[in-house]
């Protein structure tokens, strides 16, 4: 019983840190990484400097500087 239990709680927590994540974007960078993969995904060689992925920082950086501000100031 002990160890459905704990596989109980595993699965509980992996839910809740999933829920959060979406919730406040924190996971916005990985999924931009996986629709940037699909979208240019080849078969071999070097990617050209025009299809490599942002880095985390810039991502961020767009990312705030497009979204409009909310409330009053």
């Amino acid at each position: 019983m002990t160890g459905s239990r704990e596989s109980w709680w595993r699965r509980a927590w992996r839910a809740a840190k999933w829920y959060v994540a979406e919730f406040f974007g924190d996971n916005a960078y990985e999924k931009y990484l996986v629709r940037h993969e699909l979208a240019h995904a080849r078969l071999g060689g070097a990617e050209p400097a025009a299809h490599r992925p942002m880095s985390r920082r810039e991502f961020y950086r767009r990312l705030t500087d497009s979204t409009p501000p909310k409330g009053c100031c």
